[in-house]
């Protein structure tokens, strides 16, 4: 993992811990880097926790098909998921080591928050469109390296006991969470 990588994990640890509001002996998430250098985020399946995590579906142009992925919701209105996420259309090599891609228009993407499963329909559940997409500048899809996207939603969701909020103030004077190299299990630092 690069140095600015492992700053954003860091952040984005803050973030997420920040969303389920509780204190834990053991935290309730991880971050392993991988060989490929992207970060793996562990979740634990208990309801708090899903509440900053959203569905991604991508629409295709024609309304008739899609596919989904998942992502975070850091504040109301932006959602940190992959690059590869939001890259639906293609990516071409344009020199040994850079690719080009080609992104989907944003508005095709339908952020489905307030569900733990994507195929149950409750009071609960918002669903915002995108509005534009940020994608790491050194992303590289051949290996996934800054393998970081940003979704911008065209409206905020309303914060409800299932839907999380920004993360308060007391979180940012809490320590980080890591996985040790030679371990497997997380340690508080």
């Amino acid at each position: 993992m690069h140095k600015w990588d492992k700053f954003i994990v860091f952040i984005l640890l803050i973030i997420i811990k920040a969303f389920t509001h509780s204190v834990l002996s053991k935290p309730d998430f991880c971050v392993e880097d991988n060989s490929k250098g992207a970060g793996i985020l562990v979740i634990h399946e208990k309801h708090s926790d899903h509440k900053y995590l959203v569905y991604i579906a991508y629409w295709d142009s024609d309304q008739t098909g899609f596919t989904y992925c998942t992502g975070v919701l850091v504040t109301l209105s932006y959602v940190i998921t992959t690059a590869e996420c939001l890259r639906k259309v293609r990516c071409e090599r344009s020199s040994s080591r850079t690719f080009k891609c080609e992104y989907a228009e944003a508005t095709l993407f339908d952020v489905i928050a307030g569900r733990t499963f994507l195929i149950t329909s409750k009071e609960e559940t918002q669903i915002r469109k995108g509005s534009e997409i940020f994608i790491h500048p050194d992303y590289q899809p051949n290996d996934l390296t800054h393998n970081v996207g940003i979704l911008k939603l065209q409206s905020e969701f309303k914060q409800t006991d299932h839907i999380a909020s920004r993360p308060p103030q007391y979180i940012l004077n809490r320590p980080a969470f890591y996985l040790e190299s030679n371990t497997d299990f997380c340690t508080m630092h």
